[in-house]
């Protein structure tokens, strides 16, 4: 018979586990979610240009996808417990030594090593999260604690750099790492990953096909999303607004996307993954157009929440659609990657207009998210005919 009270403190622990990884995880993208007042941050305080700003989301979100396809290596090779803990303290440590390099060329190495630490903790959590018990409240939880964190940052920080410069972008993340290397220190266990079955079942061509459609209306996507999220603070601010004012309205909106990453839990798929999509889709295209026309500090965090609303409904059905068409899990596994590297790539592709003409962000935003829709839409309507592909083959493969 068992005990109750083994039962219970078994259950607190799993549950501080998971807290832990989802923590971890958090912190490793951390600076991302806090963009749109690190980049208003970094003009006021080191005197970057626009240009300079869109280098640096690059090369911090690059390395991150980097970081992530190491962390698909270190995992298999050392503890969990290991892997968290080493992250977190070189994410740590680099961000103390950002806050005190005036040197762009260095800056930008730190932040460079950054992104691979944080981008390892992404693919330690990612992994053990998918491993423990309730998958889709772990990875829900997960989604769910990075919007509060990226609230909590976007008012926080814009009144910490107006005291104590630069310092008040990066003392904030170093201080949730403390937290979570203690978590981290206390609850991951020191164990291994086990080793992942393979599948008998492989990819056909078709399925091939279908998956890298929706890799590449994936990395549309996060192009889409990351040259929007760097430069809304920006764009607040030429209209006129404070550092602080953005800040608080920015962070307002991110409810926005917290109500949209709750859809699809309750929604699931009820009406289909193409509904939502298209849907989302939509609204998206509409931000874009409310945030070009906004006249005041209202209409911007409207239209700064149904962007995040659409963001974090997007989201999760598109990487539904990708995991329906891949068998064998190798495309899903290389989404992470892609999402970062979408994320650093759309600035890039801005920055040296920006400075003269903050229209292209709508232009080339609107242009990912309309390819982004249009090949998932591809996607979903060529799955029956996979799903019937597939059919045939076990049927085939049951008489044989």
């Amino acid at each position: 018979m068992s005990n109750p009270s083994t039962e219970t403190t078994s259950s607190f622990q799993n549950a501080f586990e998971t807290a832990a990884f989802i923590l971890a995880g958090a912190a490793g993208v951390s600076i991302f979610l806090c963009m749109p007042v690190v980049a208003p941050a970094l003009v006021s305080s080191f005197g970057f240009d626009a240009k300079q700003v869109g280098e640096f989301s690059f090369v911090q979100l690059a390395f991150i996808s980097l970081g992530s396809l190491l962390g698909l290596w270190v995992t298999r090779h050392f503890t969990m417990k290991f892997v968290a803990v080493a992250s977190i303290s070189v994410l740590l440590l680099m961000d103390v030594t950002s806050s005190h390099l005036e040197n762009y060329a260095l800056f930008l190495s730190a932040r460079a090593v950054a992104g691979i630490a944080g981008g390892v903790a992404v693919a330690v959590a990612t992994g053990a999260l998918a491993q423990r018990p309730g998958v889709e409240r772990n990875f829900g939880l997960f989604l769910f604690t990075q919007i509060l964190l990226g609230m909590l940052g976007i008012w926080l920080i814009p009144q910490l750099v107006g005291s104590y410069g630069i310092k008040g972008v990066f003392y904030p993340l170093v201080t949730l790492e403390l937290l979570v290397l203690i978590f981290c220190l206390s609850y991951v266990p020191a164990l291994k990953f086990a080793e992942a079955k393979r599948s008998d079942t492989k990819n056909t061509r078709l399925a091939w096909f279908c998956s890298a459609t929706s890799l590449v209306a994936m990395l549309c996507f996060f192009t889409a999303i990351g040259c929007y999220w760097t430069y809304v603070g920006l764009i607040g601010g030429r209209s006129g607004f404070t550092v602080e004012a953005v800040g608080w309205g920015l962070s307002l909106a991110s409810i926005g996307g917290a109500i949209g990453a709750l859809v699809p839990t309750f929604l699931q798929q009820r009406i289909g993954s193409l509904t939502p999509i298209l849907l989302s889709a939509a609204l998206l295209i509409i931000a874009l157009y409310l945030t070009s026309n906004h006249t005041n500090l209202f209409s911007f965090v409207i239209a700064a929440a149904t962007f995040t609303f659409g963001w974090y409904l997007f989201h999760p059905y598109q990487v539904g659609v990708l995991a329906a068409v891949d068998v064998d899990g190798r495309a899903t596994m290389a989404s992470a990657a892609l999402t970062g590297l979408g994320l650093g790539l759309g600035p890039v592709l801005v920055s040296r207009f920006v400075e003269t003409n903050m229209s292209v962000v709508y232009l080339v935003s609107g242009a990912g998210f309309l390819l982004a829709a249009l090949m998932i839409m591809v996607v979903v309507l060529l799955t029956p005919r996979l799903v019937r592909e597939r059919e045939a083959l076990a049927a085939s493969g049951n008489n044989a």
